[in-house]
């Protein structure tokens, strides 16, 4: 069966000549969110100054190197699509100044975040009548998560671009040309972030449930190319001199977040931030998926609203008549929110449209597996996903 016959079920292309109204008002929303904060450089803090540092590095041909570590150590962890962009950007301006480049890296967040609003009401208005996917598309974009990481330089939105743009040509794959441009969008997503492997292996295994081993056979070997690739890079960085003798002695250790791979991150210590709390088993890694994997339809229903903490605060000045000291009503909210993603998910199951449902899957088990899911923008930061299965 091929993926056309899969989403046989999918509501085709409103016909309405109406539909241009749809994306005026999408287009000037976008534009109106912009312009309060159009002015200045892009927000270079937390991870985003790592991957600047490392465009910097690639501008200046030293490699994919941590300059601000002593001795510019080999960069394992991110995978480096969004340093090569920062790097272009620099090579293109002829100059590494935050001041100057983060301006035009603000520039360009703003077209991927324009082009991002709207692959997901494309994507969305494939399944559902017009007003619906428009009224879809407005939740996704003023989500706090989505306007908070337009801002910085993290690759959460350009990821999200990928994988719209990967889902809305894969509904066309028994095309060759946008097979190919699906096959390139996966791997880009991989190069944007790791997690972006639970994509491919959607693509894998959607061929498999379509009884089409031929296709899976190459899919899967295109899957492994980003990936051998990324993990012969960090084997060869791991047993390399740099490495093994650092400069200075706790430079690799398994809590120094930046320096060492997602492996070491997450299968070495119970909580990397708190390295004293000591060193993860195999019963600690299966309470933990256990205990994430619990949480999963209230993270859900915050992938598609807000996060807890929006609720809570005006919790407080609601001035009850009965003392009620925990905000159950919100988490029973949450939960019912999250469940419906669950059901929408179980629903397109049942229509065999693989590839979406098999996605958010294959990511929530990869994410039960990280410390602190609770507290992760991991999965809130994907709301279009999430709402894609709740439409």
């Amino acid at each position: 069966m091929t993926t056309t016959e899969t989403d046989s079920s999918a509501i085709p292309r409103d016909p309405s000549k109406t539909a241009w109204r749809y994306y005026a008002v999408l287009g000037l929303l976008i534009v109106a969110l912009w312009v309060p904060r159009v002015d200045g450089p892009i927000d270079m803090r937390w991870d985003g100054g790592v991957y600047y540092v490392l465009g910097t590095s690639l501008a200046e041909g030293k490699g994919y190197r941590l300059l601000n570590e002593p001795g510019e150590i080999e960069a394992i962890q991110y995978p480096p699509l969004l340093p090569l962009i920062v790097a272009a950007h620099q090579r293109v301006l002829g100059t590494s100044d935050p001041l100057v480049v983060g301006r035009w890296l603000r520039v360009f967040s703003f077209v991927i975040f324009f082009a991002y609003v709207g692959s997901i009401f494309l994507v969305l208005k494939r399944y559902l009548p017009l007003k619906v996917a428009f009224i879809g598309t407005l939740i996704c974009l003023f989500h706090t998560n989505t306007y908070f990481m337009s801002d910085l330089l993290f690759p959460e939105v350009l990821f999200g671009l990928a994988t719209t743009l990967f889902v809305l040509l894969s509904l066309n794959a028994q095309k060759r040309g946008l097979a190919v441009a699906a096959a390139l969008l996966g791997i880009a997503a991989f190069g944007l972030r790791t997690i972006g492997i639970t994509l491919l292996m959607a693509w894998v295994a959607e061929s498999l449930f379509n009884k089409n081993v031929k296709l899976a056979g190459i899919r899967f070997a295109v899957a492994l190319i980003p990936l051998f690739c990324w993990q012969a890079y960090i084997a060869s960085v791991v047993s390399g001199p740099t490495y093994i003798q650092p400069a200075y002695d706790y430079q690799r250790a398994e809590y120094m977040f930046y320096n060492v791979s997602y492996a070491k991150n997450i299968f070495t210590f119970k909580d990397p931030f708190i390295p004293e709390l000591g060193r993860v088993s195999v019963h600690d890694i299966a309470t933990r998926f256990l205990f994430n994997l619990g949480h999963i339809p209230q993270s859900l229903g915050e992938a598609v609203s807000s996060k807890r903490i929006a609720y809570l605060i005006p919790w407080k000045f609601f001035d009850l008549p009965f003392p009620i000291s925990t905000p159950w009503p919100v988490d029973v909210g949450l939960f019912a929110l999250g469940s419906l993603v669950l059901t929408g998910m179980v629903v397109q199951l049942t229509r065999r449209q693989w590839l979406l449902p098999l996605y958010v899957m294959l990511s929530i088990a990869v994410l039960c597996l990280t410390p602190g899911l609770s507290n992760s923008p991991a999965i809130s930061c994907r709301s279009p996903l999430s709402w894609f299965c709740l439409c």
